[in-house]
């Protein structure tokens, strides 16, 4: 049996589908479950006999930074303290510059085309557009890219930063 979406909103209907599947185990040898890698299914199994495949299944692209940032359900923070975002995009240059997330919501300052700082900026984190790309579809978390050296900054600004994005999962089945 191949099951190709397997999706639960909650507990009892994970079991309930789980209890679904097993109904049919004397018809079938193997049963085959496309999962999100953030499911809890295979940590719920009693006595699990199962082979687990992680692949990665699509890529993102932020195509216009402003625009994206602009439209991201931020949470905003009650502190009152803006994120300096220093975006490198070499493929997309009207995409480098600085963001500054704030109450306000988003400015954008790009950079300047001959022009360059004589030093660089001391406040705000540098990430470049597949960083950014990784944290506001989900897939990675600030204080992570911050680890991987991916993100650079002060730590409290990725803290801050961190704050303000919402947690949630992605998953995207793609059968049409």
């Amino acid at each position: 049996m191949k099951v190709e979406e397997y999706v639960s909103l909650t507990h009892e209907a994970r079991k309930a589908l789980w209890n679904f599947i097993c109904q049919h185990d004397s018809m079938v040898e193997r049963v085959e479950v496309l999962l999100s890698v953030y499911d809890p299914l295979p940590y719920f199994l009693k006595e699990p006999k199962l082979k687990t495949e992680i692949f990665p299944y699509f890529m993102g692209r932020i195509v216009n930074a402003e625009k994206a940032l602009a439209s991201y359900p931020f949470i905003t923070s009650t502190a009152g303290k803006n994120v300096f975002l220093h975006l490198d995009d070499t493929a997309a240059p009207w995409n480098a510059g600085t963001y500054i997330l704030g109450q306000e919501g988003v400015k954008f300052h790009p950079v300047k085309e001959g022009c360059g700082c004589v030093t660089a900026p001391k406040r705000g984190l540098h990430l470049n557009i597949n960083t950014l790309t990784a944290m506001l579809f989900g897939y990675k978390r600030p204080l992570e890219l911050f680890e991987l050296e991916l993100l650079r900054g002060d730590i409290d600004e990725v803290k801050e930063l961190e704050q303000t994005l919402p947690t949630f999962k992605p998953f995207f089945y793609d059968f049409f």
